[in-house]
C-alpha cells in the first residue's frame, strides 16, 4: 500500500488533505452543532505551532503552507431529529432486506448501520468535493492523499466512506461537463488537469501506521473547526470567516444540514427495489 506523507519526494501532480471535526454527530433537534474542516495543499505541511485560539496566527500558517481551507457544518433545527431517525432506519432496513434477498451487502456492520458515523460521512466528504474542483482549475491533478483525525467507524462504514471518496473523479468529471458551456476553454483546461483514476485517492486515519508527518497539518485543520465551532455556538465572538475572506478564502464554509435529512437519491432507491423485488418500506 501507499505510505503517505513519508519524509522524502512528493510526487508531482499529488494533493494533500487533512481533515478534522468538532463536536457529537447531533441526532436530535437540539443537540449542538457538528463541525468539519479541511485543509487541502500541493504539498505536505511540514511545520506547525501551538496555534491556540489565536485566529490570525491560523491564517498566517495557512498563507505560509499555501494551503486552501475549507469548513462545513450541521446545525439541527425543528424536526430535524425526526427526518435523521427516518431516513436512517429506513436506510438500515433496506440494507438488511439486501442482504437477506441476495445474500450479501458489502457495507453493512453487523449491528447496522450507525446514524452518527453515516452523518459524519455526509459532513466531511461536503468539503472534499469543493476543494478538488477548485484545484482542477488551477494545476494538473494525478493523485489525492486525503488524512482524517482518528474516528471510530465499523469496517463496513469505513470502506464504504472510502469508496465514496474514490467515486470524486467521476463526480468531478460530470460537474465540469455539465457548466462546460459557461466557460468552455476553461473548463476544458480544468477536465485535462483531471489526471485522477479512482485508485489514486488515498484515503487514511491518523492512527493508521502508515500514516507519518501528518501532525501539522490535521493541527490546521483541527483550529480552523475549532474556531467555526465556538463562534456558530457564539455568534457574537470575533469570526474566522471575516479572516479567511480578507485572506482570499471566500464562500468557504458550507452547512450541509440537508444533506443528512434529505431522502435516499431516487436512483438508490429503484436499484434497491430492482435488486431486491421488495416495496420501499415504511420509515
Amino acid at each position: 500500500p501507499t505510505v503517505v506523507f513519508e519524509i522524502g519526494g512528493v510526487p508531482m501532480g499529488c494533493y494533500y488533505m487533512y481533515a478534522d471535526e468538532s463536536g457529537t454527530m447531533p441526532i436530535d433537534d437540539g443537540d449542538a452543532p457538528f463541525v468539519g474542516a479541511i485543509v487541502g495543499a500541493r504539498q505536505p505541511i511540514r511545520v506547525g505551532c501551538d496555534l491556540r485560539w489565536n485566529q490570525q496566527r491560523l491564517i498566517d500558517h495557512l498563507r505560509a503552507a499555501q494551503a486552501a481551507p475549507w469548513l462545513c457544518h450541521v446545525t439541527p433545527r425543528q424536526g430535524y431529529g425526526d427526518l435523521v431517525r427516518s431516513k436512517y432506519s429506513k436506510m438500515n432496513t433496506m440494507a438488511r432486506a439486501r442482504r437477506l434477498v441476495t445474500g450479501r451487502h458489502e457495507y453493512l456492520p453487523d449491528g447496522g448501520f450507525s446514524a452518527s458515523n453515516i452523518i459524519w460521512g455526509h459532513c466531511l466528504t461536503q468539503t472534499i468535493g469543493p476543494l478538488l474542483l477548485r484545484e482542477i482549475f488551477t494545476a494538473p491533478l494525478d493523485a489525492v492523499e486525503i488524512v482524517f483525525d482518528e474516528k471510530t467507524l465499523a469496517l463496513g462504514e469505513r470502506s464504504l466512506f472510502v469508496d465514496k471518496c474514490r467515486e470524486f473523479p467521476q463526480r468531478l468529471l460530470h460537474i465540469l461537463r455539465r457548466g462546460r458551456a459557461l466557460a468552455p476553454d476553461k473548463v476544458d483546461r480544468a477536465i485535462a488537469h483531471l489526471r485522477l483514476p479512482p485508485e489514486a485517492v488515498h484515503v487514511r486515519w491518523s492512527d493508521d501506521p502508515t500514516v507519518t508527518g501528518a501532525e501539522h497539518g490535521l493541527r490546521l485543520a483541527h483550529w480552523l473547526e475549532k474556531h467555526h465551532f465556538r463562534f456558530l455556538q457564539k455568534s457574537k465572538r470575533p469570526s474566522i470567516h471575516d479572516l479567511l475572506a480578507a485572506g482570499g478564502w471566500t464562500e468557504r464554509v458550507t452547512d450541509v444540514t440537508r444533506f443528512v435529512t434529505m431522502p435516499p437519491p431516487a436512483e438508490s432507491i429503484e436499484t434497491w427495489k430492482r435488486d431486491t423485488g421488495l416495496p420501499v418500506p415504511e420509515a
